[in-house]
């Protein structure tokens, strides 16, 4: 009895901005995924949900994990030494889409410090939850990837 459909990677690429400058450079230190999973059951809206620690959860309802989640680890850099951060937003620009399957990303999560550092360096963690349609049509084997959009205000 085969009740395992399909082998999934979830893949997100991040631009970044940053307010009050022209230009940031960022170093990935740690890529944001949400894993590799096996989707059995599309008949609800399922849940992975990456935490800016490095923790996980999900739906068990309508995954079997294969390779675990990481959250994202980036340093922004070129933004003004030692300048107070009043935040860090991060927004989907493009959903984890693969063949015809989208998973949408929301519930974004980040961390970081309240100041740039002395070499004009923030580092930011983000996560977020992925979330399954819940329209009973199968996802395709395959990598999803979107992309998510990282911004910087000082």
């Amino acid at each position: 009895m085969r009740w395992i459909r399909d082998a999934i990677f979830l893949v997100v690429l991040m631009t970044f901005v940053a307010s009050g400058m022209a230009q940031a450079g960022v170093t990935t230190v740690q890529a944001f995924n949400f894993g590799e999973w096996l989707s059995y059951n599309n008949d609800a809206e399922y849940e992975i949900t990456v935490n800016t620690s490095g923790g996980y959860t999900y739906d068990p309802e309508g995954f079997v994990m294969i390779t675990a989640p990481q959250e994202g680890i980036y340093d922004i850099d070129g933004l003004t030494p030692n300048a107070a951060v009043s935040s860090v937003v991060a927004i989907q620009i493009l959903a984890l889409t693969y063949s015809t399957g989208t998973f949408q990303m929301d519930v974004f999560q980040d961390s970081h410090g309240s100041n740039v550092d002395g070499s004009g360096v923030l580092r930011v963690w983000i996560g977020a939850t992925a979330n399954t349609t819940g329209n009973s049509v199968s996802y395709n084997d395959g990598t999803y990837s979107g992309t998510v959009q990282i911004q910087v205000n000082y």
